[in-house]
């Protein structure tokens, strides 16, 4: 699609980054999305130094098999204040790939004020990336038809609404009843 533009120039490999049950992946942002924090199991897992990541936009992980919707459908939640369930196919800096169930919620300051985000992964389940992996090609088709930004993110993100409501489910609802 045009109009956006990764920024990192990893390559992405057919090699995948297997992530154990009880492995958990976190992270902090600033409300830009600029890394804050990251546990010891985000950098083993994604291949880079804490220097690599931190101050630098979550983007890093971001891998082209996840439709930009899904990340535009998640900042325009959580930038509401709420919590935000995804399943995302993540980029290593080797260019590895690794499938996450993410949490992603509002972090507050002492007084109250939103100052950022966290984020807690863990392994996404095998029935979630079946379903979500074939419907995140065709959203990615969609997005790749429009030469409007916008356009490409309703088009894909109605595609993505029409699948789940053949479910009698909302986004939310479809994503976390595949989570386990």
């Amino acid at each position: 699609m045009k109009g956006i533009v990764v920024t990192n120039h990893i390559i992405p490999t057919s090699e995948e980054i297997v992530i154990q049950e009880n492995d958990l992946i976190v992270s902090k942002t600033n409300l830009k999305g600029d890394i804050s924090y990251c546990n010891k199991k985000f950098l083993e897992v994604s291949g880079y130094s804490e220097g690599e990541l931190i101050d630098h936009n979550h983007i890093i992980i971001r891998h082209p098999d996840t439709p930009h919707s899904i990340y535009r459908f998640m900042w325009n939640t959580i930038q509401k204040e709420q919590e935000f369930f995804s399943v995302v196919k993540n980029l290593a800096k080797s260019g590895a790939y690794y499938w996450t169930f993410v949490s992603t919620s509002p972090s507050y300051d002492q007084a109250g004020h939103l100052m950022g985000y966290y984020f807690v992964r863990r392994q996404a389940s095998l029935k979630s990336i079946e379903i979500l992996e074939p419907l995140y090609q065709q959203m990615l088709a969609e997005e790749a038809q429009h030469t409007n930004e916008q356009h490409a993110m309703d088009a894909s993100i109605a595609l993505l609404d029409a699948v789940v409501a053949q479910h009698g489910l909302n986004y939310m609802e479809f994503i976390y009843s595949h989570a386990h």
